[in-house]
């Protein structure tokens, strides 16, 4: 199983290498857009990463992978890590229940060192007691937040402070973190303790012998709902009492010796002498109790059925806190496609299912929840480049499109136009030869009927320039004078033939109308003896004014 994370995180490593180039490209070339002014501000801002979307990228390629480990119980806990490195690291110890463990993180390091850290930065000058021993595994007290501690009294920052164990353990090799949740009440410490600066990958570990969620991890399930609504988390309900060789396993206090089979009694007896000798030659913390392979103990039907009923209890608590979906046989995450609104953290595009293992040999299969999860970061950071880039390439080809038209299409209307503009003279003028005689007449009877009234305008007419000695006029006064009648003289004859001409073609549209009014008013009476109403004739003549309007 250790392969297979390492394998996976080193595969994430090297595609979250190739993301990084690809965005830091990508930041370039908008900058280079935005300096040059090839864009308007508008269409800039299509091409442009939006401010949430550039934070959620960095996210994923700068910030490390953490495995966060929550749960109220913190032997169950402790058994999630164990498996996962596949080493004895935490003690497992049912029976130490007052005292609730330290946030503890696991790093990567070339040699096994053990510390506590303030905010990851700080290291505490405190004397543990890994100092004093050689130790597989971390001295619980060590892990213990100790109540009433006159150092807790002194130091408000002691229950804060961290463990950080660093290991030269392949898993965390690829930039990789394990964070154990701090066994506190408040939930925001614990968010602040396990969340910040990580790309979490979330494990809630259910102890085995509850058969159904305590109020406790009601809440906190709920808290972290509310902060992180979108986040899927990894259930696994672990075995009441297990081994340090982490295999699934049942205490052998449960049962005495006599009540056991010869080769189970001779398995017990060699088990509790090695470990006698294993405690006299190696300086670690007590042992946790001596325990029996499950499989080597009879499995009634009545513990097969109180099994499958708590685990019913606990999907159905799940269910109820919005974590997973209602039948149990789709518990495995899948990547599911989702619309492409903006959204916020860790809801872009893919968002991968919960899931709940009801039975821990099934452990394994978290593997492929990590592959989907990696994989979901990756895509829907890469759908949001992705994107922006073919905005960007959307709008480039659009640009030169529109300059390509440009170039072949305004020459073109605009010879065009010059055509049209000779056609349409040529059509004047030809007009203008066939109806000559007919202007002439128009012409010459509107001066004839307009005569007198010109002589009349004409002798009433003030000068612009007056005339002061009528007995000596020079040339350019009279030049001027007769200028002036001239142009009066004309624009009563222009305004009166041009009120003619227009009089003659408003006459031609009203029979033109008029024609087709009789027309459809026939028609509209045969209709009316067929019985369907007659609306043809008022929307002609809405068409036919409006026409003419814009004419």
């Amino acid at each position: 199983m250790t392969n297979n994370f390492q394998f996976e995180f080193n595969k994430y490593i090297n595609q979250k290498r190739l993301l990084k180039k690809i965005f830091d490209e990508t930041l370039i070339a908008c900058n280079e857009i935005a300096i040059n002014d090839y864009f308007t501000k508008d269409q800039f801002s299509e091409i442009w990463l939006k401010e949430e979307d550039e934070k959620f990228i960095r996210e994923i390629i700068e910030t490390p992978i953490g495995i966060v480990v929550l749960g109220t119980k913190s032997w169950a806990k402790a058994l999630v890590v164990n498996e996962l490195l596949n080493c004895p690291l935490l003690p497992i110890d049912t029976t130490a229940k007052s005292n609730p463990w330290r946030t503890v993180r696991c790093l990567y390091g070339t040699q096994t060192v053990v510390s506590l850290a303030v905010d990851h930065c700080y290291e505490l000058v405190e004397h543990l007691a890994a100092y004093d021993q050689v130790w597989h595994t971390i001295p619980q007290s060590d892990l213990q937040l100790k109540k009433g501690d006159a150092k807790a009294i002194r130091d408000p920052g002691y229950h804060l402070a961290t463990l950080e164990v660093k290991l030269p353990h392949p898993l965390l090799k690829d930039d990789v973190q394990i964070m154990v949740s701090p066994g506190l009440n408040d939930f925001d410490v614990i968010y602040s303790c396990c969340f910040e600066n990580i790309n979490p990958i979330v494990i809630y570990a259910i102890s085995g012998e509850d058969e159904c969620l305590s109020p406790l991890d009601v809440q906190q399930l709920s808290d972290l709902r509310l902060k992180e609504p979108k986040i899927p988390i990894f259930f696994v309900r672990t075995k009441e009492v297990v081994t340090q060789p982490l295999t699934p396993t049942i205490s052998y206090a449960e049962f005495s010796p006599s009540e056991l089979t010869e080769s189970q009694q001779h398995w017990y007896y060699r088990q509790q002498s090695a470990a006698i000798s294993s405690s006299v030659t190696n300086h670690s913390p007590p042992d946790s109790p001596l325990v029996l392979p499950s499989s080597s103990l009879p499995n009634t039907h009545f513990e097969a059925f109180h099994q499958n009923s708590s685990s019913l209890a606990l999907h159905q608590q799940l269910y109820n806190l919005g974590y997973l979906i209602e039948t149990r046989h789709h518990m495995r995450g899948q990547l599911t496609n989702e619309s492409v609104a903006k959204k916020s953290r860790r809801d872009y595009f893919f968002d991968v299912s919960s899931e709940f293992v009801d039975n821990f040999n099934k452990f394994s299969t978290i593997s492929v929840f990590f592959r989907n999860i990696l994989r979901s970061n990756l895509v829907s950071a890469a759908t949001l480049l992705n994107e922006s880039h073919n905005h960007c390439l959307r709008m480039f080809i659009l640009t030169a499109h529109d300059m390509t038209w440009d170039l072949q299409i305004t020459p073109k209307r605009i010879e065009y136009v010059k055509q049209r503009e000779a056609e349409l003279f040529s059509s004047l003028m030809a007009i203008a030869n066939k109806k000559q005689e007919e202007i002439k007449q128009l012409i010459s009877e509107t001066i004839d009927f307009m005569r007198s009234d010109i002589l009349n305008q004409a002798a009433n007419h003030e000068f612009t320039n007056p005339i002061i000695n009528f007995n000596n006029i020079s040339a350019r006064e009279l030049h001027n004078c007769t200028d002036e009648i001239q142009d009066l003289v004309l624009t009563l004859l222009n305004s009166a033939i041009a009120k003619k001409l227009v009089g003659s073609v408003d006459y031609m549209r009203d029979s033109f109308i008029g024609t087709l009014e009789r027309c459809l008013t026939l028609l509209e009476a045969s209709c009316q003896e067929a019985g369907d109403p007659p609306e043809a004739s008022d929307a002609l003549k809405q068409i036919l004014n409006a026409a003419y309007t814009i004419e």
